[in-house]
């Protein structure tokens, strides 16, 4: 425990994403494992929520006889997050779903989830704005939710066709990804701001 270590960044009171850093001298290839695939999330998300006291059943998860209610020094809270151990909520449901849909993760990004999931089944393939990311060589992205937001994390850009809700908004705020809306449909070329975001000629 504590090789690998998070801040909230840009501060500690304006929290919009988190730097992990290996804390161990020298480093000892966590971050560097985590690149290697989606089995290396999946048995992390599976090992957090195992710490979390939560026992998987499909996609139910049940409190373990011996949980505790937010936190405790068995599962979340330690001594390098002290001055955070009143934020803590094991049952924070925005984090389960992310774990949850981490947990199901695949090779080719798919994954199935409550609130969104990795990369489109195939009834989304004929989406439109997808057949364009392909064609303009765009990055494709990680996630589609059910709000036609796309994610692409490595780039901290997110998408939405057309105007997004306002707890979208919200959330691409608190998590420090730049919001850019899409047209109902696309056109002929990637939007400029899309292809500036994402490091691609326009």
């Amino acid at each position: 425990t504590g090789e690998l270590l998070g801040e909230p960044m840009p501060t500690r009171d304006s929290r919009n994403a988190i730097l992990f850093y290996e804390a161990s001298e020298g480093g000892a290839g966590v971050l560097k494992r985590l690149m290697e695939g989606a089995d290396q999330w999946r048995l992390l998300a599976k090992k957090a929520l195992d710490l979390m006291h939560y026992d998987r059943a499909g996609e139910e998860l049940t409190d373990k006889q011996d949980a505790c209610v937010k936190g405790c020094y068995r599962c979340l809270l330690s001594y390098y997050n002290q001055p955070d151990h009143e934020l803590i909520d094991r049952q924070d449901q925005e984090v389960l779903s992310v774990l949850k849909c981490l947990a199901e993760c695949t090779e080719d990004g798919s994954a199935a989830g409550p609130r969104g999931r990795i990369v489109p089944d195939e009834s989304e393939q004929e989406h439109p704005w997808l057949a364009a990311f392909e064609i303009w060589k765009c990055p494709l992205p990680k996630i589609i939710d059910l709000e036609r937001t796309y994610l692409w994390p490595a780039e901290m850009v997110a998408a939405t066709v057309e105007a997004p809700s306002e707890e979208r908004r919200a959330w691409c705020v608190n998590a420090g990804f730049l919001l850019i809306e899409l047209p109902a449909v696309p056109g002929e070329e990637v939007p400029g701001e899309l292809a500036r975001a994402l490091g691609i000629s326009e």
